[in-house]
């Protein structure tokens, strides 16, 4: 056995053990005679409460906050206690602790509303019961669900995909519609769906829009009354009386409306509501041969989430997802043509015409979006790809290319053509290959 080769000198060198360094924090920076005065809160209510957070809305138990903090309070039971809590009318389950609160609040939303003493004092900080927004996975699809308030409670409502078509075309207008539920609302709103002015007659017709969106509900496809206009996924169906019949019919007669934006408004608002008709769908049609970016992209985006899809739809997606900059309207275009795939095979052929396209970002945006489609990919194409491979300069297109076969399960005709070039007779294509190989195996 060989001694073990350790350098002797190296073991008496002295060592100073390391010491972390401490952040600095706000007492480092403050004033020595201010450092006593600040607050160093550890309860999260308070943390929410001294950062300025906006408040989202405030009950009687929760209370929530725009950074998506839900908080229940802590309140004080009421001496002495109502008759009705030990009748025989009340049912056992309510008898459980901590829930004498919530009776109490039964009570005074259903009978009378007397203001009753000391029945919403605090006995402790609120505390965190559940996120804001939650999502929840179903069939391999992600849902959002929102919290939102309703007159007498809060109960969990889907957030309808159709309101991304309203956000789309409010950048126009900025108007971000009303959700006011008040009973005048309905006369102020078809009194300003005939004002002479087109931004007035927008308004009106976006509030209108929030307040039907926001009692959408969805039903199993069959039971109720059958819809004709269903967005993708036609095992789901909405309700069809979401808004009085008097702003139905005034949201139809704007169709005829001279201005084109208030028009367009009218179409978009009908089919959000799932009261699409033909004469909506005409007027979403003329938009796509619009001067303007923003009209083409929501008249697409609609007619095609609502199965209406025609060549000129898709590639007018395409086009405007290639010139968007990464953000949440590109993506929500991505997810559309990858739910339109499933029906049509128009879009892997559109996509596919941008392989051979000048640009290196149209190339790189093909690769990505092909591989993330649910259609069989054609033979064809996964030749193009192959050849993009092979022949692409740019390593990041190359490296999608072979992903997107790899994705689309043609891996093994890609393996096949890698073997052939390392039995070609050209060096400079095996040593290609090799290279290639080398690159996957880091």
């Amino acid at each position: 056995m060989f001694p073990k080769l350790v350098n002797e000198s190296a073991l008496k060198i002295p060592v100073k053990p390391s010491v972390d360094t401490e952040m600095k924090s706000l007492k480092h920076i403050l004033n020595p005679h201010l450092r006593q005065t600040v607050l160093h809160p550890t309860n999260p209510f308070q943390v929410e409460l001294l950062s300025g957070c906006p408040l989202e809305h405030h009950q009687s138990e929760i209370i929530a906050r725009q950074s998506q903090s839900v908080f229940k309070k802590h309140l004080q039971v009421i001496y002495p206690i109502s008759s009705k809590l030990w009748s025989e009318e009340m049912e056992e389950n309510e008898w459980k602790d901590n829930e004498i609160v919530t009776v109490l609040q039964k009570q005074i939303s259903t009978a009378d509303n007397q203001i009753r003493r000391g029945f919403l004092r605090w006995v402790a900080l609120p505390e965190v019961i559940e996120p804001m927004i939650s999502r929840q996975r179903k069939n391999g699809s992600v849902e959002d669900t929102k919290r939102q308030h309703s007159d007498d409670c809060t109960k969990n409502v889907k957030e309808f995909p159709t309101s991304k078509i309203l956000a789309f075309w409010d950048e126009n207008w900025y108007i971000k519609g009303e959700c006011s539920t008040k009973s005048y609302m309905e006369e102020i709103i078809l009194l300003e769906m005939i004002d002479l002015h087109p931004s007035v007659r927008c308004s009106a017709i976006f509030k209108a829009a929030s307040i039907g969106m926001r009692y959408l509900v969805s039903v199993p496809h069959g039971i109720g009354e059958d819809v004709k206009w269903v967005p993708h996924g036609s095992h789901v169906a909405t309700c069809v009386k979401c808004l009085p019949d008097n702003i139905l019919e005034a949201l139809q007669r704007i169709l005829a409306d001279p201005n084109e934006d208030v028009k367009i408004s009218a179409a978009l608002s009908l089919f959000c509501l799932h009261q699409g008709n033909e004469q909506a769908a005409d007027i979403l049609r003329g938009a796509l041969n619009s001067s303007s970016l923003l009209k083409r992209w929501v008249a697409a985006y609609c007619l095609g989430y609502f199965c209406l899809w025609n060549s000129d739809i898709i590639n007018e997606l395409i086009k405007q997802i290639f010139m968007m900059p990464k953000s949440e309207k590109m993506m929500h275009g991505i997810q559309l043509l990858i739910t339109l795939s499933e029906e049509t095979d128009l879009v892997q052929l559109l996509l596919a015409e941008y392989l051979s396209s000048n640009s290196c970002h149209e190339r790189q945006m093909t690769c990505s979006i092909l591989s993330k489609l649910r259609s069989q990919m054609k033979k064809d194409i996964s030749g193009k790809l192959l050849d993009l491979f092979w022949l692409e300069w740019n390593a990041d297109v190359k490296m999608l290319a072979a992903y997107c076969l790899g994705c689309n399960n043609q891996g093994k005709r890609f393996h096949d053509d890698l073997l052939n070039k390392l039995d070609c007779s050209d060096d400079s294509i095996r040593r290609k290959a090799l290279w290639i190989i080398g690159q996957f195996s880091k």
